[in-house]
């Protein structure tokens, strides 16, 4: 259970990131819609962002998350000075997410979204080599520090191309039959959330392309089979390809939810300018308190930047 805000604004004034990113906090710290359907009335398990911005054309990509909740002082200081220096650009594109964890997953920073999942496109070496290593080592499966070094090969020899994906999400994936897919043998290490993001990584390895389109038939593919009744598939991601392209895609799809629950994973949709703003239901009523209009935004995949474009 999380707080998700996907942005992109052109020329960003300093008071509405201000609006945006304090909106985003405030939800996190109180949501009673949240209460309505658990015990809980906060996101206050860890939080992260990522976000690429632009300066007179040159690209920088800003990446971090944090074990603690986004109440902490700390915390406040990290979101003034985002304000303060995305305030000073001239494109802003970007993920901030904060995490309720559910019973029985891992804590700390490293559980905190957004994850970075790299996929490498291209080179048949790479596949090459994990055969001949995983024969050499007798094993069934290369575990995932051998796939790393393979990935690792192909990309010096120049046969591939490296994507981040930076990836949040809100809701419930199926942790065990996910681990199956990845053959991972232990899941105490791994969030349901961090499997998703390496889930996705994998199917777009073995198509051998990345698109945004390819990605959200992969997200149709787990809403169908990885997503559970009565929760949501809420996804938000920052996809970056060197040395410049970057987009940001966006899921919602809900399976069989309660009016509370229906309430709580809903996302909206504001438009600022040329910018738009996606965020959870209840970052966009303290939007609206603060004079931004919102709506609900219909549920599917969509790409948010470099254009707005409903892909499923």
């Amino acid at each position: 259970m999380c707080r998700i805000t996907a942005l992109y604004l052109r020329n960003p004034a300093h008071e509405v990131l201000a609006k945006i990113f304090e909106a985003h906090r405030d939800a996190s710290i109180d949501d009673p819609k949240l209460a309505a359907i658990s015990s809980r009335r906060s996101h206050l398990d860890g939080w992260g962002y990522a976000i690429a911005s632009r300066r007179k054309g040159a690209l920088s990509i800003s990446f971090s998350k944090y074990g603690w909740g986004i109440d902490t002082e700390c915390s406040s200081r990290v979101l003034e000075i985002l304000v303060e220096r995305l305030s000073k650009v001239d494109e802003v594109v970007g993920v901030l997410h904060s995490r309720a964890a559910s019973p029985g997953q891992p804590l700390g920073d490293v559980a905190a979204h957004p994850y970075h999942v790299t996929v490498v496109i291209g080179g048949e070496q790479r596949r090459v080599l994990e055969d001949a290593w995983s024969s050499w080592l007798g094993l069934k499966h290369l575990e995932e520090a051998m796939v790393l070094l393979t990935r690792i090969e192909s990309y010096i020899r120049g046969e591939a191309q490296v994507v981040h994906l930076f990836v949040a999400h809100n809701g419930s994936v199926d942790r065990e039959a996910l681990a199956k897919a990845l053959r991972i043998k232990s899941v105490a290490m791994y969030t349901d959330s961090h499997l998703l993001a390496l889930y996705l990584a994998k199917k777009l390895e073995e198509e051998n392309r990345f698109d945004a389109k390819l990605l959200a038939s992969i997200l149709g593919e787990v809403f169908d089979s990885y997503t559970p009744s009565g929760t949501a598939l809420n996804v938000a991601m920052l996809a970056y390809r060197p040395p410049s392209d970057v987009e940001l895609l966006l899921c919602t799809r809900l399976k069989n939810v309660s009016d509370a629950k229906r309430e709580y994973y809903r996302m909206v949709v504001a438009r600022l300018g040329e910018g738009i703003v996606v965020a959870s239901s209840t970052v966009g009523d303290l939007l609206e308190k603060k004079g931004v209009r919102v709506e609900d935004l219909e549920e599917g995949v969509w790409r948010l930047y470099p254009e707005v474009e409903k892909l499923r």
